[in-house]
Formats: structure tokens, sequence, C-alpha cells
């Protein structure tokens, strides 16, 4: 039924149809790569971020390692509820014992760190870097951060509003 409504349309009318079709396919493809791009640098950019607030915390909290002072420690931490991001952190000792932590929610658990130096994304539980805290190539412990991923779901959500904006202009300006 649907092939004989088409074949009863006017050349014009079919020329107009595929060339909607066609720019409303390309629009979508567009919007797909500069999403995806944009995602991929944003998440980079994120945790670089990230990274540089932790390598800060680690360089400022070495002292307090070396001299076990977990109340100093403790101090270095909290000045991390500046960053609204950063909703947990923590250092260990060289025996993996927790030194420190910063908690945004009361009771919350301190974060674990993983191996030598990294990040992950974990949806549920937010974005994690971790890395070695050391002095002149002597380690004292790790430490780690873990921030909100309500950035990148609001940054989806933006981009979903865009790219379906643009789909629906550029659908409707083949019916114009």
């Amino acid at each position: 039924m649907p092939h004989r409504r088409f074949a009863r349309l006017s050349i014009c009318r079919k020329l107009m149809i595929v060339t909607t079709a066609t720019t409303t396919v390309a629009v979508a493809i567009a919007s797909a790569v500069f999403v995806t791009a944009d995602i991929i640098t944003f998440r980079n950019r994120y945790s670089d971020e990230l990274r540089t607030e932790l390598q800060i915390v680690s360089g400022n909290s070495t002292v307090a390692l070396a001299f076990d002072d977990p109340s100093a420690a403790r101090d270095i931490l909290r000045h991390l509820s500046n960053d609204e991001r950063v909703n947990a952190a923590a250092l260990y000792d060289l025996d993996s014992r927790l030194f420190a932590s910063y908690a945004r929610q009361a009771g919350a658990l301190p974060p674990r760190c993983g191996d030598g130096e990294g990040w992950s994304i974990d949806w549920a539980n937010g974005v994690k870097v971790w890395q070695p805290v050391d002095f002149r190539g002597e380690r004292f412990g790790s430490s780690c951060l873990v921030a909100d991923v309500s950035p990148f779901i609001a940054r989806g959500r933006l981009f979903a509003i865009i790219s379906l904006g643009a789909l629906l202009m550029a659908s409707l300006t083949g019916f114009a």
C-alpha cells in the first residue's frame, strides 16, 4: 500500500521526500560523530583535571605520610570540599592501610586505590582516579578520589536535545 501511495506522488514531491530523508540521515550521522567526539574529549579533560587535582593533594600529603601525621593528611583532604565534583578521597600508607579520608556525605566509605596510576568510570559510583604518593623516587603510599558523574549525564542530555532539535529541523525544512 505505501508503495502505491508513493508511486502516485508527483516527481517534485518524490524528490522532496528523498532529499529530506537524505538530509535527515546526514544530520543524524554528523550529530552522532560530534556527540561521540565531544564525549571522548570531555571524558579525557575531566579525568585530566581530576588527576591534576590528585597530584596536588598527593604532593601536599607526602610529608604527612612520611611523618605519620593523619591529622595533617585529613586537613589536606578536607580542601577537596571546595570542588563540588569530588565526593570522596583517601590516602593509604605503604601497607595499603587507610591513613586519612574525606567524604562529602557523612558515613560514606573511603574509595579503594588501584595499583599504580590510573582512572576508571563506574556510572553507579563515579569517576575514580588513583596514583602513588611519592617524592624523589621514594614511595610513601597511595591516593585516590571519586568524583561525580553528573557532569557526563548533564552533557549527554544537552547533546541529545541539540541533536534531536537538529534532526527535527532537518526533517521539517523539506516539508516547509
